[in-house]
């Protein structure tokens, strides 16, 4: 709620800059991991984009719109432009992962590329978690998977797939409990994928 309140009394306030080329006078304001803030941060935002002078704009950026209040969402679809980036493909995350760091190991390029969905910034995120911890030849894919699925291993998650075939609800339960004293629903979801 700080950043964002201290955003919004800053876009009553005139730039001072005019631009060269039209002479507009214009202030831009870049609002990043918006996912991250309360719904009463999304409320406030809404209210200043509603009441923005015309020389104010805002570009609202996350990699998760679905974590927004439903109302709130549709309320900032309405009143701005939404530009949808691509994600990566899996091969081209362990690409860049390993051009950056190439003692990786194929199967830690993979686990990290499974779990950041695409996103390169978070590939580095979950890259940066292990590694001023560990050497890379020390970073596995079992370390990974520990790391971004509860305490899951690859070879549990595995274990979870064939529980679940064979409709050993009392295994699948075992394995989930096990994962960090439960696990969240988005978690399972993404070692279901």
């Amino acid at each position: 709620k700080g950043i964002i309140h201290r955003f919004i009394d800053d876009s009553k306030i005139p730039p001072r800059l005019v631009d060269c080329v039209s002479g507009e006078i214009r202030q831009v304001f870049i609002l990043n991991e918006l996912q991250n803030a309360s719904n009463a941060a999304h409320s406030m935002l809404l209210d200043a984009i509603e009441d923005s002078p015309s020389y104010s704009s805002w570009i609202l950026v996350t990699m998760n719109p679905e974590k927004f209040n439903p109302i709130t969402l549709e309320a900032l679809r309405a009143r701005c432009k939404q530009v949808s980036l691509y994600r990566k493909s899996e091969e081209d995350v362990v690409s860049r992962l390993k051009d950056c760091i190439p003692e990786l190991k194929e199967d830690v390029c993979s686990a990290i590329s499974f779990f950041s969905k695409g996103n390169i910034r978070e590939a580095w995120s979950i890259l940066s978690l292990v590694h001023p911890l560990y050497e890379v030849e020390d970073i596995t894919s079992d370390l990974i998977y520990r790391l971004k699925a509860g305490g899951c291993t690859n070879a549990e998650r595995q274990e979870l797939w064939i529980a679940i075939h064979k409709g050993d609800t009392k295994r699948v339960g075992e394995l989930v409990n096990k994962w960090s004293g439960g696990t969240s629903e988005e978690i399972i979801c993404s070692l279901l994928m």
